[in-house]
């Protein structure tokens, strides 16, 4: 028999323990590890210039080294690649095109206010290849954390997506929260902060 590749992809915000499981799973000897960690293959490693579907797979099985293991089918590979979680409108339609036989999806959230120090402690941070400080921008080095949450929820009021909250009193009119949660108006509000706001 043979196993259609990759057999997983893991999804999360970023400092959600994805790269931790991506290296527990790992540690099985059945489960090889692609080229990269976060392949991107989904998102900007697409190629847009590879014309037909069987192009664009084979663009990015490239990453998982199916063709060597497909003579192995107790073999199993997947990558991490958190961003997709957010590069959801673009990721989705190509995972269809490309991975017909649906990979297992592993998605990890965490507390979010927990994740969100974490993370500002991340993009702060003096330490880091070169790579990643210039990855990590420079932005919020001179803000403090709460300068940076106001921001951010500042810009998704802007773009419709808190009209329930008032910046001034800090405070939730619970009648507008319940009409605007789950609405069609909520999901063109978080497309547009995300095409907007979150550099993919």
């Amino acid at each position: 028999g043979t196993r259609p590749q990759p057999s997983f992809l893991i999804l999360g915000a970023q400092k959600s323990g994805t790269t931790s499981l991506y290296e527990y799973l790992n540690q099985h000897p059945w489960v090889i590890r692609p080229k990269r960690r976060e392949t991107h293959c989904l998102d900007w490693r697409w190629d847009e210039t590879l014309k037909s579907t069987e192009e664009r797979r084979k663009h990015c099985l490239l990453f998982y080294y199916a063709a060597s293991m497909k003579p192995y089918p107790s073999l199993q590979t997947g990558d991490s690649t958190p961003s997709y979680l957010l590069d959801y409108y673009r990721v989705i339609p190509r995972l269809k095109e490309v991975f017909e036989h649906e990979p297992r999806m592993i998605i990890l959230t965490r507390d979010p206010i927990r994740r969100a120090v974490s993370h500002y402690a991340m993009v702060t941070s003096s330490d880091g290849t070169k790579e990643q400080m210039t990855a990590r921008g420079v932005e919020w080095r001179e803000k403090s954390f709460e300068t940076v949450i106001d921001d951010d929820i500042k810009n998704m009021k802007e773009d419709g997506l808190l009209p329930y909250w008032d910046l001034e009193t800090k405070t939730m009119d619970r009648e507008i929260f319940d009409k605007f949660v789950d609405s069609p108006e909520e999901d063109v509000a978080w497309e547009r902060d995300i095409r907007t706001r979150v550099p993919l």
